[in-house]
């Protein structure tokens, strides 16, 4: 007897491999781009399913309790804040908001890390 295509095994394989992280930087970037994209049209749930591949990649990047402050802290902190600033305001349907805050993240993920030191 063969399984349905929509058992709950093949959705739960298909929800963890939507939030698998992003494999390097500039993956996250094109990310934080696409994301953009999705919020300007509107494309909630692929918006949603790019939210969490970005903050669980960004959440890898922080230093563990043992770890001392990584360089560009500061840029992780400031784009992980607007990511979730995205993420609620996509949540209360304000789909313009959380265009603007996905724009903010991008912009701070791609500042220059010595910019902070200045």
């Amino acid at each position: 007897m063969t399984r349905p295509i929509d058992s709950e095994e093949t959705i739960l394989k298909a929800v963890v491999a939507e939030a698998l992280p992003l494999k390097d930087e500039a993956q996250l970037t094109a990310g934080l781009r696409d994301l953009i994209v999705h919020l300007h049209q509107g494309n909630k749930r692929q918006a949603g399913a790019l939210v969490d591949r970005v903050v669980v990649t960004l959440n890898n990047m922080l230093p563990t309790g043992d770890e001392a402050p990584k360089p560009g802290q500061e840029r992780l902190n400031l784009t992980i804040a607007a990511v979730g600033e995205a993420r609620l305001l996509m949540n209360e349907n304000d789909m313009w908001g959380a265009a603007t805050a996905a724009r903010d993240a991008a912009r701070e993920w791609r500042a220059k890390a010595g910019a902070e030191v200045a």
